[in-house]
């Protein structure tokens, strides 16, 4: 009797309404962290960040700034499946017309990809930036990224 009262009561510690906000409280941080990074074009430190706060919150805000973090460090297939989620979730969006266009211009880069392993890019050199930080990058049009939860 005392172990089901003591597995009723861990159920209710875990499940109650408290424990889900402060989960919601937690995750929060972590998408205004990934926001923060990803606005500094550390889109490598983000990532982790927008997938913690995703667990929990399943907004599709954070599946289009991961995104846009995925297609800036070159992870097309990653990027692809946020966009595409994104869109499924929310389709009316108001950039949906430029979310297809990264689609588009997505499926077409990886289509134009040599499939041979031998013909693979190159390492990046050591002396490079470990992140999104390249001339490039920082040249790239503006991403659009939501500010929700700044």
């Amino acid at each position: 009797m005392i172990g089901r009262l003591a597995l009723a009561f861990l159920l209710f510690a875990v499940f109650s309404p408290r424990a889900l906000a402060d989960s919601e409280a937690v995750a929060r941080k972590h998408a205004t962290r990934a926001n923060k990074l990803a606005a500094q074009n550390k889109c490598r430190r983000a990532l982790p960040e927008f997938n913690r706060a995703y667990e929990t919150l399943k907004d599709p805000i954070l599946l289009f700034n991961r995104a846009e973090c995925q297609r800036k460090l070159g992870n097309a297939q990653e990027a692809l499946k946020d966009y595409e989620q994104f869109l499924s979730d929310m389709p009316t969006a108001p950039n949906r017309a430029s979310v297809e266009a990264h689609i588009a211009t997505l499926r077409a880069e990886g289509s134009a990809q040599p499939s041979s392993t031998s013909t693979a890019p190159a390492a990046q050199p050591a002396s490079a930036p470990s992140d999104t930080d390249t001339k490039s990058e920082k040249n790239a049009e503006p991403s659009g990224r939501a500010e929700k939860w700044e």
